[in-house]
């Protein structure tokens, strides 16, 4: 592939279920409980200029900060460089950690009787539970102040860093746009028998869940193996790939994993249905941050500045908006609480065994 991609790591199981309120997947239902993700171009009032000159200079007082996170070592350069060319003063440091590992990190430090170490930190909202019973997470950091969109703060205060939406990708070659189906239970058709491929992870139908109910959930993803009767394919890249050889024709996929992967010249296209699964890359200020406001500043820039944006999408085929595309009329099921991701695990502990009898 031409472009790195910067890798998140996405839902693990967490114990304790929820129920979701149910809908059918066959029609764009209702609007989610949940507020959809800040959509393309949609307006956000201007925080005053005085509230970030205060902000500003109290980083540079501070003078820098540490940041605990998954994302790409070489890509955060890019950010901390770009960063500097408008709020010189601040110096970061980017610890790379996988989200997953960073909770008992976190933990660990407590426990023995250390300070927390970073003053800003991405870390999976299924693995928060801890973190936050431990009072680590500063809930209420000061993004109102800021006049940050609502969309982008998550119940417990972090604030999105980058938005993925899931699509279905498909062959060009075995099938054109018009054979697409254009609702999620428009898949479930026997023309795909044998050319569908999913993820034995379950992805996105975790997140679906969120706007479905498990119950819902669970009976589709029934019926569509039933009729389907999908190949089974770890990884965006290899079912991807799988699509591009013609082994396969058709899968969910996330829209920025599938740009990447049609920079190869691959012949395949990709379409939105009706509900599309949403899910953020949050980051959080700890509470006792050493150097909270450097933190809050790089955070506040690198979510909502267009130049940060830009480099996101230059870097990695997304930012934190959703895709210009989108339809307008469908629906944004976000998964967004600690309780979305306990629902979402909890409906994969049912689809794992169907997805991959045996294992």
């Amino acid at each position: 592939m031409k472009r790195l991609l910067s890798l998140f790591a996405f839902a693990a199981i967490v114990t304790g279920a929820c129920t979701g309120t149910t809908s059918s997947p066959s029609a764009t239902p209702a609007a989610a409980s949940q507020p959809a993700p800040a959509e393309s171009g949609s307006a956000a009032p201007e925080p005053s200029a005085a509230a970030i000159d205060a902000l500003y200079e109290r980083a540079k007082a501070q003078g820098k900060f540490e940041f605990w996170g998954g994302e790409d070592a070489e890509h955060m350069q890019q950010f901390f460089e770009l960063f500097a060319t408008k709020y010189p003063g601040v110096t970061p440091t980017h610890v790379q950690i996988p989200p997953e590992e960073v909770a008992q990190k976190l933990l660990t430090e407590v426990a023995v009787g250390q300070s927390v170490t970073p003053d800003l930190f991405n870390c999976n909202l299924d693995l928060m539970a801890d973190i936050l019973a431990k009072g680590l997470v500063n809930q209420d950091p000061g993004w109102t102040a800021l006049q940050v969109d609502n969309e982008l703060i998550d119940p417990v205060g972090g604030i999105s860093s980058q938005i993925a939406a899931y699509g279905l990708a498909y062959n060009t070659n075995m099938f054109k746009a018009a054979d697409m189906p254009t609702t999620w239970e428009g898949l479930i058709d026997p023309k795909f028998e044998g050319k569908l491929s999913l993820d034995p992870r379950g992805n996105p139908f975790n997140i679906l869940a969120a706007g479905w109910g498990k119950d819902q959930t669970v009976d589709y993803v029934t019926r569509l193996l039933a009729t389907t009767k999908p190949v089974i394919i770890r990884g965006a890249t290899a079912g991807l790939t799988s699509i591009g050889a013609g082994e396969t024709g058709l899968r969910p996929s996330i829209a920025a994993e599938f740009k990447q992967f049609s920079e190869t010249g691959a012949p395949v296209g990709f379409v939105w249905l009706n509900d599309i699964p949403v899910k953020s890359t949050y980051w959080y200020v700890a509470t006792g941050a050493k150097n909270p406001d450097a933190a809050m500043l790089f955070a506040y820039w690198f979510a909502t500045s267009p130049e940060a944006n830009q480099l996101q999408e230059k870097l990695a085929f997304r930012s934190n908006a959703l895709p210009d595309d989108v339809p307008a009329d469908a629906r944004k099921i976000p998964q967004k609480t600690v309780e979305d991701y306990a629902l979402g695990a909890d409906t994969i502990k049912t689809i794992s065994p169907l997805l991959s009898p045996g294992s």
